[in-house]
């Protein structure tokens, strides 16, 4: 019975000293687990007195002459267990706390901000995270993976599909406090409240410009940079922006998502529709030219607009000198020495320059005449042809300073492709 209790006191011994030793060196471990070294050790104390008892109260010593009586090893301060809370995981730097370890983990890469190490080797921006970088590459490859079901409106990501589909149902679940206007989404919320705040911290080290958040002052910076990293793939064109290359990317698809509901007319962009709008709404536009007194709805459309009086073209061709009023004019014009045809006929093959000359070729196939003359009511595939055709009634030279070079170069291009 004597040799058995020592063995008994040996093993006990032995895994009473290993989790004590572990108890000390896991200070940095979550409280549950502490907890749970904690009754591991009261439940070997009790056995070892179990067993001491048993022995008829003889002083029993063991093979290595480990004393009969330990002391449980004292955790005081951080190592002093806690009752268990739902929360248990908290952030070193705010004391935040967290129920999962991976929660703690994804906050924790918001205090290392500086530590992005996956970069994006299209335009150099950084994440903290792979599957964050793998889900902005989509911006570049025009990729969506995820489509609404109702609409076939698609998106880069799961949770941008998530919060469209809040439009289809009508829900706003996130509600400033302050004015009491809803949001589909809590970053639409995040973003609206800074116009209360007023807040903008982050600022443009070189035209110190300020902005609410990071995103926009990206954006803002590849303004002096120059970068373009987004490139649109049918035509090689590259954008600044996503959303710009979005919007542009509408011209080769023919896409108009915007459409007005008063007299059902599309746009390819937000912004023309809500142009257009004002003309139903009575609302001058806000610049207005001073020579024929058109109106127009931004000082970059009144500055194009204006070289029409004054035939300025400040935009020169490098390779033959060749001026146009505009630089879409001329990168037009460069199509012509690259010999570059990116907008092909899905009928007959035939390539062209332009989007729009690529439209008025398909008339031919199709047979479609949309514009007609008011004078006679003979149709035309193209406004080209029409005012060409409407100066038989006019009388007027085809040379005549009216006709614009725009629209000599649109019959051309009509004659020889």
């Amino acid at each position: 019975m004597e040799i058995l209790a020592k063995e008994a006191v040996d093993k006990i011994y032995k895994l009473f000293n290993e989790c004590s030793s572990v108890l000390h060196l896991e200070v940095s471990r979550s409280q549950t687990e502490n907890e749970d070294l904690k009754k591991r050790l009261d439940a070997v104390e009790t056995e070892l007195r179990t067993v001491l008892e048993g022995s008829g109260g003889q002083e029993i010593t063991s093979a290595n002459g480990w004393p009969k009586r330990l002391r449980k090893p004292k955790i005081t301060g951080a190592r002093r267990a806690k009752p268990k809370k739902e929360n248990h995981l908290s952030c070193k730097h705010c004391r935040k706390t967290f129920s999962k370890l991976i929660q703690l983990k994804a906050h924790q890469a918001i205090h290392a901000a500086a530590e992005k190490p996956f970069i994006c080797q299209q335009c150099g921006r950084g994440f903290s995270f792979k599957r964050s970088l793998d889900a902005h590459q989509l911006l570049h490859t025009g990729e969506r993976p995820h489509t609404c079901g109702e609409c076939g409106k698609a998106f880069t990501l799961k949770q941008l599909l998530k919060n469209h589909q809040r439009l289809h149902a009508g829900l706003r679940p996130f509600r400033c406090d302050e004015c009491g206007k809803s949001f589909n989404r809590a970053h639409g919320l995040k973003m609206h409240q800074i116009v209360h705040t007023g807040e903008r911290k982050y600022s443009c080290e070189i035209c110190k410009k300020s902005f609410s958040i990071p995103g926009n002052l990206h954006r803002h910076q590849r303004i002096h940079t120059g970068e373009k990293p987004f490139r649109c793939d049918t035509c090689g064109k590259s954008f600044n922006q996503a959303d710009t290359l979005k919007g542009h990317q509408r011209i080769h698809t023919g896409e108009r998502p915007f459409t007005c509901e008063t007299c059902g007319k599309c746009f390819i962009q937000r912004s023309a529709l809500k142009m257009h709008q004002r003309t139903h709404a009575g609302e001058k536009m806000p610049c207005m030219c001073s020579v024929c007194g058109s109106s127009l709805s931004s000082l970059t459309h009144l500055k194009s607009h204006q070289q029409l009086h004054t035939m300025e073209k400040p935009h020169s061709c490098g390779l033959c000198n060749k001026s146009f009023k505009s630089v879409s004019y001329l990168n037009i014009h460069m199509k012509t020495h690259t010999g570059e045809r990116p907008f092909t006929c899905d009928v007959c093959g035939r390539m062209f320059t332009q989007h729009s000359s690529l439209k008025t070729h398909q008339a031919v196939h199709t047979g479609e005449k949309p514009f007609s003359c008011e004078t006679c009511g003979k149709c035309f595939s193209n406004t080209g042809n029409l005012n060409r055709h409407q100066r038989i009634h006019t009388g007027e030279n085809h040379t005549s300073a009216n006709v614009t070079m725009i629209e000599l170069c649109n019959c051309a291009r009509e004659k020889w492709m």
